[in-house]
């Protein structure tokens, strides 16, 4: 019965279910689990190919929709096999989720790929979906919904472009990049008229563009009722130029609040974690999360990395320090993920409270060009951390500040 219940939960195309439900007829339990295990992953991939940044991807690996609808809702023997070859092509994590490349230890996108009732973002192993079946609360695998506090930076308007990532703090400010204000509004600050902020997991329906107008998924638009940055409290000039703009980052003060709407943040459906300030650096790994590129080529869609740093950085005159990632998702950062958040720990969705500890902020070139593809030879992020941001910062958001 649990079986069932789980099939008719996650499998909504009815062949495919109908499929499911033929072979719990048929096949013992763990067959059958198996075959759940098998048809989830091929139904996602089918949701995904309506997506049109995945779609160009299962393309070009040989994939069609009614293909892999058609085999989703055939037999088991068949689609496992399929699953295997899907599998070969984007291959699997540690935790079983179908990644989009080798080089990203998480991919996420506010589209859900299950119900949120489910496993949201979760493609789980036959050992995964098994655990969930054993008394645990299916609704409590809450890993995509526990990345709400992850925010989107946009402009306002008909066609509004997303710039930059940040971080929801004390669930009503966003803590983000400064030079991402000048992006926007270059000569003086915005206003807050001028701004959004988009939530994903929040069942949304707004259209925003990225910055090179492919069109993004949908999400929840909030708006900004206050502007402001550390350079009005530490005697920095608005950053007139690029290299106004590498001196901000070099001091450590590329920093911006913007405070929320109210009344947006409490009609949203989903709750957004609790961020605070960190009051130390932490040792072991560190997460990165922002939606910018996931490699060296040019943005799709929109895209949120979380990637994972075994060697914490560190902070020299408000600067946190990163020697040179591997690749963007072994804890690089790239064009888009300005302003998005450092955090002790492994973020993996599943926490109430998480600290964070820098603000990402620049890439300074190795001299032979690798920053273009964003693995530079050294990665600079606003310490949240160090005395004089963190004076800053608490002094706006007390709430980020306690214990």
């Amino acid at each position: 019965m649990q079986l069932l219940k789980a099939g008719q939960s996650t499998l909504r195309d009815p062949l495919i279910r109908e499929a499911f439900e033929r072979d719990l007829v048929r096949v013992p339990a763990l067959e059958a689990m198996e075959s759940l295990r098998v048809r989830q992953v091929l139904a996602d991939s089918v949701q995904l190919a309506s997506d049109p940044d995945l779609a160009a991807s299962l393309e070009l690996a040989g994939y069609s929709v009614d293909g892999l609808r058609k085999v989703a809702s055939g037999n088991a023997l068949e689609a496992g096999a399929q699953l295997e070859a899907l599998e070969q092509r984007f291959g699997r994590d540690k935790l079983g989720r179908m990644t989009l490349g080798t080089s990203a230890v998480m991919i996420v996108r506010p589209q859900p790929m299950f119900p949120d009732n489910f496993a949201p973002g979760i493609l789980p192993t036959g050992q995964a979906l098994a655990a969930a079946l054993k008394g645990h609360r299916i609704d409590d695998m809450v890993w995509r919904r526990g990345l709400t506090y992850a925010g989107a930076l946009s402009t306002t308007g008909s066609r509004p472009v997303i710039y930059c990532s940040g971080t929801v703090v004390a669930r009503q400010w966003l803590l983000t990049a400064a030079h991402c204000l000048t992006e926007i509004s270059p000569g003086k600050p915005p206003g807050p008229d001028t701004l959004r902020v988009y939530l994903p997991f929040q069942g949304g329906t707004e259209q925003v563009l990225t910055a090179v107008g492919h069109v993004n998924r949908d999400m929840k638009a909030v708006r900004v009722d206050q502007v402001t940055w550390i350079g009005d409290e530490i005697g920095v000039p608005y950053p007139a130029s690029e290299q106004a703009i590498h001196d901000l980052s070099s001091q450590g003060a590329d920093i911006a609040l913007l405070r929320l709407n109210a009344q947006d943040l409490k009609a949203l459906p989903n709750p957004i974690p609790d961020v605070r300030l960190a009051g130390r650096m932490g040792e072991g790994i560190h997460s990165l999360v922002g939606y910018g590129r996931t490699d060296g080529g040019l943005p799709a869609g929109l895209s949120l990395l979380v990637g994972l740093r075994e060697d914490p950085p560190y902070d020299v005159d408000n600067v946190l320090y990163y020697g040179k990632a591997e690749a963007v998702g072994n804890g690089g950062f790239c064009s888009g993920d300005s302003g998005g958040g450092a955090f002790a720990g492994q973020v993996n969705g599943t926490q109430a409270r998480l600290d964070m500890v820098g603000v990402i902020s620049a890439l300074s070139d190795s001299g032979d060009g690798t920053a273009t593809i964003c693995l530079a030879g050294t990665q600079m992020l606003s310490s949240v951390v160090s005395a004089r941001n963190r004076t800053y910062l608490c002094g706006k958001v007390p709430e980020a500040c306690k214990d």
